[in-house]
């Protein structure tokens, strides 16, 4: 929640576009504005504008360089990364073009920028300080994000577009402060590790297929368990008396939300268990995102649009029956905050992929069926490059269609 100098340049664009420019929520570093025109219904325009603390590594003549001051007091680089320079780019490209492209739609368009998205507090951040009592309630909302394959291709999925994601914090204890047992709780944090990582394959995938029922059930369990952190707030030649974890449970259909936490809070009971610690481990979630769930009615007609403008070869829609773990690379995003919008709005939504790579890169990696041969920057490596111009092309492309077709008089 940092972007001072980009919210304002942003701010300054969208002004002399003539937008109407609303008070900054966000801690002052988010920006919205309106464009009314005439009557219709209201779409909403989001991207992501944070920077993250990684220092580029690209041999650039506008890579960044700078740095700044987190809120621990410590200095650190600052990039645009995870395609958030992109994503800003496309909707101020977006907003240039619906402008000038006022007689051919009618309704309200708001253009969202936001900050925070990287650390899951900016979406609710901007709730909180006013977002949806400024701007009239959308009808719909639009969103976009860079991905790893072919430049000028777009990818849309119906239905489940990406995961839900909760975040754990938990605490197991060796040493029971009123009998002074104690019990080394790093081997049963390293038990867990090791059981969770077999979340699809091995005993937590069959169990989480046991307990999911209702409708929809044939759709496989997509499922992603992390653990992000193990700390012994200790020194580290003592034994610990506890030891932290922080784990994330990330599901794609909602049905599969509850029962894959379920199944993760029982592993990590029974390790307390079988390892006799003392005390009970703790287990509170700390944070949480809701999943994207994309209109089909609507993602049929934009993928139509879409076709009609790009070509059929370049635009790939993905049904719901036809998801699977498959369809969700390591190396693209796989949750996203821009949910929080669209569940407090209370209105439907469609989140897409523009892809960003060199389209002969793309083909070379996955000559011979072997996609993972050659190394790849992720977005979130120093070295992350997308295809510049082809990328935000398609990107402003896409936004603006999607308005258009949406607000057609």
């Amino acid at each position: 929640m940092m972007e001072t100098e980009t919210a304002k340049e942003v701010a300054d664009r969208l002004k002399s576009l003539g937008y109407d420019l609303l008070i900054q929520p966000g801690d002052g570093h988010g920006v919205v504005a309106i464009l009314k025109n005439g009557p219709g219904r209201t779409v909403m325009l989001r991207a992501g504008m944070d920077a993250i603390p990684i220092k580029e590594l690209n041999q650039l003549a506008y890579k960044s360089e700078r740095t700044r001051t987190d809120r621990f007091g410590k200095e650190r680089p600052a990039m645009h990364a995870c395609g958030h320079d992109i994503h800003m780019a496309c909707l101020l490209g977006a907003a240039d073009l619906l402008q000038a492209a006022r007689e051919s739609w009618s309704g309200t368009l708001i253009l969202l920028f936001q900050p925070g998205e990287e650390h899951s507090v900016g979406a609710r951040r901007m709730i909180q300080q006013g977002l949806f009592t400024m701007t009239p309630k959308p009808d719909i909302i639009f969103g976009q994000h860079v991905a790893r394959t072919a430049a000028g291709t777009v990818q849309l999925c119906s239905g489940p577009a990406m995961f839900s994601w909760n975040l754990f914090d938990v605490c197991l204890f060796g040493r029971d402060a009123d009998s002074g047992n104690y019990r080394s709780p790093f081997f049963p944090a390293l038990n867990i590790v090791g059981r969770l990582q077999n979340i699809v394959k091995g005993e937590i995938r069959p169990k989480v297929d046991a307990i999911v029922k209702g409708d929809g059930a044939k759709i496989p369990a997509i499922v992603r368990v992390k653990c992000g952190a193990i700390e012994n707030p200790q020194n580290f030649n003592f034994d610990p008396d506890t030891v932290d974890m922080k784990i994330s449970v990330q599901t794609l259909h909602p049905k599969d939300r509850d029962p894959v936490i379920q199944v993760v809070k029982a592993v990590i009971r029974s390790e307390s268990v079988r390892f006799k610690l003392p005390k009970r481990t703790a287990i509170v979630e700390s944070d949480n995102i809701p999943a994207i769930h994309n209109d089909e009615e609507t993602v049929k007609t934009l993928a139509a649009a879409f076709k009609e403008h790009f070509g059929e070869a370049a635009v790939r829609e993905i049904a719901r029956s036809e998801l699977d773990d498959s369809s969700f690379s390591a190396e693209e995003p796989q949750f996203d905050d821009f949910a929080v919008f669209v569940e407090e709005a209370k209105c439907p939504c469609v989140y897409w992929n523009i892809r960003d790579m060199e389209p002969s890169v793309f083909e070379e990696r996955g000559r011979n069926g072997a996609p993972n041969r050659l190394p790849l920057a992720g977005y979130h490596s120093p070295r992350y490059l997308p295809v510049v111009t082809k990328t935000i092309e398609t990107g402003i492309d896409t936004l603006a269609l999607a308005v258009l077709v949406y607000l057609k008089p």
